[in-house]
């Protein structure tokens, strides 16, 4: 579900589901504010999922099903390039309760920069 309130769009985004008799859950929230009349924009997202049960089946490096929850943070500055353009540099945190996600086993959390040049026909 989406808004847009002139310059400042927010969006809410909610996810369940059952597999075998177990269930998983997320919810994820966005906004993102255009100023300088669009010439610049800045965005932010988080979102959670709770995987509790081990029912999405996300796997480990060795395969092992892992039961878990996780959530991430992302903070992004954009340059529109035209209509179907757009630069961005983004930074992201991913965090898990089992650390065997990231960095081989030996991190719960991992950040993330990214510089893109995206286009869309």
């Amino acid at each position: 579900m989406g808004r847009s309130f002139g310059d400042l769009s927010l969006n809410v985004n909610a996810d369940y589901g059952r597999q075998s008799g177990k269930q998983y859950w997320g919810v994820a929230g966005m906004a993102r504010y255009s100023f300088f009349d669009d010439k610049f924009r800045i965005s932010g997202r988080g979102e959670y999922l709770d995987d509790s049960d081990g029912a999405a089946g996300i796997t480990n490096a060795a395969g092992a099903r892992l039961v878990n929850k996780y959530w991430e943070g992302t903070l992004s500055l954009s340059v529109p390039g035209g209509s179907n353009a757009e630069f961005r540099v983004e930074g992201r945190y991913d965090r898990s309760t089992d650390a065997s996600v990231f960095k081989g086993g030996t991190e719960q959390g991992q950040g993330t920069v990214q510089v893109a040049a995206l286009a869309w026909f």
